[in-house]
Parts: structure tokens; sequence; C-alpha cells
């Protein structure tokens, strides 16, 4: 709903609805879909950190970036979500009228920089 939606088109009914409960059970999960965010940030975090891969273990940039690209792809085949929660992070990397709450845990998501300092 947030990729979709965005963060301020998405409400806590549709969150609900989407996987298939109440608002009130989200409401005893969550606090408010600022509390929901940052947790499927969390959970991209969670499975980027499986790729594990260090850059230490390549000679060149350039393979490195391709075990990368490629590992990030091979996990699109076996977590489907793993793509769309790829798709949150860039959203969020980019939006600008998230909860400070919300931008933080971007901030520490932030892979881009590894990169660019191979390119």
């Amino acid at each position: 709903m947030f990729i979709r939606n965005g963060y301020q088109g998405t409400t806590t009914k549709e969150i609900g609805d989407a996987v298939g409960i109440s608002q009130g059970l989200l409401f005893h999960y969550f606090g408010s879909k600022e509390e929901v965010y940052p947790e499927l940030l969390n959970r991209a975090k969670a499975s980027m950190s499986v790729i594990g891969i260090s850059e230490g273990e390549f000679a060149q940039p350039l393979e490195y970036i391709n075990v990368i690209v490629t590992s990030i792809l091979d996990s699109f085949k076996t977590h489907p979500l793993s793509a769309k929660l790829l798709m949150l992070v860039a959203q969020t990397q980019i939006a600008s009228n998230l909860p400070d709450t919300i931008q933080q845990v971007a901030k520490d998501l932030a892979a881009s920089e590894g990169i660019e300092s191979l390119v």
C-alpha cells in the first residue's frame, strides 16, 4: 500500500484490508502507520543483509557490483517480497514528506554510499 499510494496516501484501514485483518487488530500490534513503515524497512534491511558480500573479497569493483546485482536478482526469485521491499526503500530515500522517525530508519539503510565509492 505504501508503494502504491505513498505514505500520506495510505490509511491503516487499507493496510488492515490488504493483509486481511481489522484496523483494530492492526492497532493491537502497531500504534499507527508510522510504526508499520519502519517495520517494513527493517525487514528490507534484514533481507539485504542476507547477501552479506564483502567488497574485499573481489579484485575488481565491477566484479563486486556484478555479484551484488546477481544476488539481488536471485533474492527476487526466492523471496518475491524482497523486490517490493527494495522499491519501498528506494521510495523512502527520495520522499520528503515522511515523519522524522521513518527518515532516520531510511538513513540507516542507505546502501548507496558503498556502491558510489566503487563507481
